[in-house]
């Protein structure tokens, strides 16, 4: 929320880091719950790690919810937990499928 505080203009900037703080508290939450239970039904195939890969980018967009709230800079708001939370899927993924298969 506060990278979404900074990069856009007051008074907006506070519906932007309200929604996009909230967004990653749930998005971080049930992710972690989808990225285990794919792991775990698909023991350690590839599949199961492309499903969580494609799973996490897909879902974790959260370009329409800033557009409903009318964020004025939607992309620069984004842009750095969509990364962050993309390589923190990624790894995690790769962590639980090492763990199911050893």
């Amino acid at each position: 929320g506060g990278w979404a505080f900074w990069v856009n203009p007051y008074p907006e900037s506070i519906k932007a880091a309200w929604v996009q703080g909230s967004w990653s508290l749930l998005l971080t939450f049930f992710m972690s719950l989808v990225l285990e239970a794919i792991a775990a039904r698909h023991r350690g195939r590839a599949l199961g790690f492309a499903l969580c890969f494609v799973i996490m980018t897909l879902w974790g967009g959260s370009y329409s919810l800033h557009w409903l709230a009318g964020t004025p800079e939607i992309v620069k708001t984004i842009l750095p937990g969509f990364i962050i939370g993309s390589a923190c899927s990624v790894v995690y993924a790769f962590v639980l499928q090492r763990k199911i298969v050893t």
